[in-house]
């Protein structure tokens, strides 16, 4: 996205994606960098750094979470203890598999067998399955798109999306986001309007992350990139709520925020470093 734009001066980006393969050995998918071309082609010794992410939560399977969400759901519930293998029990009572599946999930998860990812796009997948939308995708984004597609967009009120400090990270609390909607599920709430309020909630907690990353930074220039900005309603509301907070958002116009932009920015970064 920077490389579209010829920006080569410090700034925060803000990548919303599927997975990619992380620094740490988790799967990355929502995080918060500073970046600096110019930097580094100046100083071999300024590299970019990670500011922040969506916690950690687990993908049980893999690549098979991302074909079936459910299976992110049932590992979103495995750490809620009996409260989540109650909610399981109820959720898939015409489903003794699942039931039985989660029941291994739990353990793979307890026993830290299963692959952890901060995923954006991972965490509208598990939302998707929850409100009973997409348990099993027949094509890519297809979970997201249907969330999208359900919101209630006269509700405006949102789901409150904390934030903390974790291992020198700011870190968007996914897990207390999805316990609350799961409650919220339970206690009748319409599913448009849940996915409503995930959408509000979520562009509030990333502009409250990278408020506070452009307060530590001193930066105000946000590129926004990754699959999920095709997602219109947080592409649209998460420009707007950074304009409000006096930051300086960035969008990819030309070159596409998923998969496609990719091999221009390797190939501009690589420029960066070579010069």
């Amino acid at each position: 996205m920077l490389a579209e734009h010829n920006y080569t001066e410090e700034a925060i980006a803000l990548v919303l994606d599927g997975a990619g393969y992380g620094l740490d050995g988790t799967v990355w998918g929502g995080e918060l960098l500073y970046i600096h071309p110019n930097g580094v082609k100046r100083n071999k010794e300024v590299q970019d750094k990670r500011l922040g992410r969506l916690s950690l939560f687990p993908l049980p399977g893999g690549d098979g979470a991302v074909k079936e969400p459910w299976r992110i759901v049932s590992g979103f519930l495995s750490g809620f203890g009996d409260v989540g293998l109650n909610s399981a029990e109820k959720m898939w009572s015409d489903d003794p598999i699942k039931i039985d599946l989660h029941k291994k999930i739990m353990c793979m998860v307890k026993s830290g067998a299963s692959i952890q990812t901060s995923s954006c796009g991972r965490l509208f997948d598990a939302v998707s399955s929850l409100l009973g939308l997409c348990d099993v995708t027949t094509y890519e984004g297809q979970a997201a798109i249907c969330l999208e597609d359900l919101q209630d967009k006269s509700c405006d009120k949102k789901i409150d999306c904390i934030v903390k400090e974790s291992s020198g990270l700011y870190e968007l609390d996914v897990h207390d986001f999805f316990f609350k909607m799961l409650k919220l599920k339970e206690q009748g709430v319409f599913a448009p309007v849940i996915a409503r309020m995930f959408h509000l909630g979520l562009v509030y907690g990333l502009t409250k992350l990278v408020v506070l990353c452009a307060t530590q930074t001193g930066v105000k220039t946000v590129a926004l990139s990754g699959g999920v900005l095709h997602n219109r309603t947080v592409r649209t509301l998460l420009v707007q709520s950074l304009k409000q907070h006096g930051l300086v958002p960035l969008l990819n116009t030309h070159v596409p925020s998923g998969d496609g932009g990719i091999s221009l920015g390797q190939a501009y970064w690589a420029r960066m470093v070579v010069s």
